[in-house]
C-alpha cells in the first residue's frame, strides 16, 4: 500500500466517523424533541 492509499483511506475514515456521529446527533435530537432542530 502506498502513501497516498494509506492518507486517502485514513481521510475517508476520519469523514466517515464525522458523518456518523452528525446522524447519531440528529436521531438523538429527533428522539428528545424536534423543536429542537427548529
Amino acid at each position: 500500500m502506498d502513501v497516498d492509499t494509506k492518507l486517502t483511506i485514513d481521510y475517508i475514515l476520519e469523514h466517515c466517523h464525522q458523518i456518523m456521529t452528525f446522524f447519531c446527533l440528529r436521531s438523538e435530537f429527533n428522539q428528545s424533541d424536534i423543536s429542537v432542530m427548529i
